[in-house]
């Protein structure tokens, strides 16, 4: 029997005994699939931990083989991998979501602002122009830590919660200027000046899991914190998403009467970033 018929065999044997759920031994398998008993063997131990389990001295196929197709069975004798992949749960208290809307006309200007700080030495240099000392009343300092050391410890709490973000894309209208009669607002039209505009936005999307909220004692009961430090971590996160992210979005956009970053989750916000004094 060829190799592709013995994988077709056992397939369809595995599945008749799913259905059924009934107990087969490895002699049983052997027979319905034509492999030698030592392959068949290893192959229970290995390739089908997921789906088939020890019932005393035989065996017994867990139902969810009935929908996984055979083109994906196939693959556990061309790959070393299983058909289903084991998860553990880890659930974090609260959550933030930061989402930026922009023109998709700027959408490559929102990716650049943003992907530069995926890089260590830009997030310290923009920490350092906000000032160190600032920083250290958000996030507190060990006595002795230099500037260099406590750099480091902020840009590994930046790494741990920004690690990434998606980018959609969303259809909307919207009216320029003041609200209109139909009359005044077609006369506009006319004269060249659009009332309903259509415009597909740039949706930037940051998903932030927060810990618990920490305390001196149980966290770093050595640390020196100044009477505006905060060890509440979602704080932190809050305050870094502003004056890293954010500002960097704002620096980098210049042309924009309106900037919107909505925050959702634990806490419910839009923040509406307003030019001022553009033709000045």
């Amino acid at each position: 029997m060829k190799r592709d018929d013995k994988t077709r065999a056992s397939f369809d044997y595995l599945k008749n005994m799913a259905e059924s759920q009934g107990q087969f031994s490895v002699e049983d398998l052997v027979q319905h699939s034509g492999w030698s008993k030592s392959v068949a063997e290893i192959y229970l131990q290995k390739k089908f931990s997921g789906i088939v389990k020890k019932a005393g001295n035989k065996y017994q196929v867990d139902r969810k083989i009935l929908g996984v197709p055979y083109d994906r069975y196939a693959t556990l004798f061309k790959q070393k991998q299983k058909l289903f992949v084991e998860y553990s749960e880890d659930k974090n208290p609260n959550v933030t979501i930061y989402e930026f809307f922009l023109p998709l006309t700027l959408e490559h200007v929102l990716k650049q602002a943003l992907d530069e700080l995926f890089y260590k030495d830009t997030v310290k240099n923009r920490l350092k122009l906000i000032g160190i000392e600032d920083v250290s009343k958000i996030f507190g300092r060990h006595l002795g830590d230099d500037d260099d050391k406590f750099l480091d410890y902020v840009c590994e709490f930046v790494g741990n919660k920004f690690v990434g973000y998606s980018i959609s894309h969303v259809n909307g209208r919207f009216r320029a200027g003041d609200l209109l009669d139909k009359e005044e607002a077609a006369k506009n039209e006319k004269d060249g000046q659009s009332y309903i505009i259509d415009e597909t936005t740039a949706v930037a999307r940051f998903i932030i899991p927060h810990d618990s909220v920490k305390t001196v004692d149980s966290i770093q009961p050595e640390l020196h914190i100044g009477e505006s430090c905060t060890l509440d971590e979602s704080e932190q996160t809050e305050w870094l998403f502003r004056n890293l992210f954010v500002e960097a979005v704002l620096q980098a956009t210049t042309d924009q009467d309106e900037i919107w970053v909505l925050e959702s989750g634990k806490n419910q916000k839009l923040y509406r970033y307003k030019a001022i004094d553009r033709d000045e």
